[in-house]
């Protein structure tokens, strides 16, 4: 078998001028001639200098958008505040925007805490309903953050209307059964002679009815009471 190998020759070195091309040498892996060096240098020097000078102009120039930007957001914000002040919403009459919040509480079976939260005249309309606060929902016990104070707001704000009472069981991972919160046990069932409806949803989960009892002939109100449950094996509600 016969070897072959290329030599390649060194570059010829040539006398340093100011006019020296080393821009082959960036489409190559040639190894630069000395007297290309210092001219090599001299552009990474001047490449670095312009390169600072530019950084200082972006600095001032950051400096400035930052400014401009404030003062954009200023100018929104002012438009947004001032828009609002024409905003059909404030026009609406107070029959009109508790209507609205009828349907949105029949709809999301709900109480309005988000429509409580649009202005001060929707709050003013919506807390003056009190019949818009009579859906009540038991918590379970340890489900999630405490949300005992909301109920005790929930309570206060359906006045003396008639009370549509649920609870929902949702069992946690491994386990069979769902407690309701005690708190807020004691709270509605402080209220079972305004229970209109009571409605016990098992279709998620088995649910404890002991706390049922405590409101034992106090239920003159009520008109209708519904149990819906899901075919399942198994033991029957405790």
């Amino acid at each position: 078998m016969t070897a072959f190998c290329w030599t390649i020759p060194p570059r010829s070195p040539s006398p340093v001028s100011p006019t020296v091309d080393v821009t082959p040498l960036l489409r190559n892996n040639d190894v630069p001639c000395d007297f290309e060096i210092p001219y090599i240098h001299d552009i990474l020097s001047t490449g670095q200098f312009e390169v600072d000078d530019l950084n200082i102009q972006i600095g001032h120039v950051v400096v400035v958008l930052a400014r401009l930007v404030r003062k954009r957001d200023a100018a929104l914000e002012n438009i947004r505040q001032h828009r609002a002040i024409i905003s059909p919403v404030r026009r609406l009459p107070a029959e009109l925007v508790c209507e609205i919040a009828s349907l949105s509480v029949a709809r999301d079976r709900r109480p309005p805490w988000c429509l409580a939260q649009i202005c001060r005249s929707w709050r003013s309309f919506v807390l003056g309903s009190s019949g818009l606060w009579t859906d009540i929902y038991i918590p379970s016990l340890g489900h999630g953050r405490n949300l005992y104070p909301r109920f005790q707001t929930l309570l206060a704000r359906s006045g003396s209307a008639p009370l549509n009472v649920c609870w929902a069981p949702r069992p946690r991972l491994n386990e069979t059964v769902d407690v309701p919160d005690a708190n807020c046990v004691r709270s509605v069932v402080a209220h079972s002679p305004r229970w209109r409806s009571l409605r016990l949803d098992f279709t998620a989960g088995i649910g404890v009815l002991r706390w049922l009892s405590t409101a034992s002939g106090n239920l003159r109100a009520l008109q209708i009471c519904e149990v819906i449950e899901k075919e399942r094996d198994g033991p029957r509600l405790p």
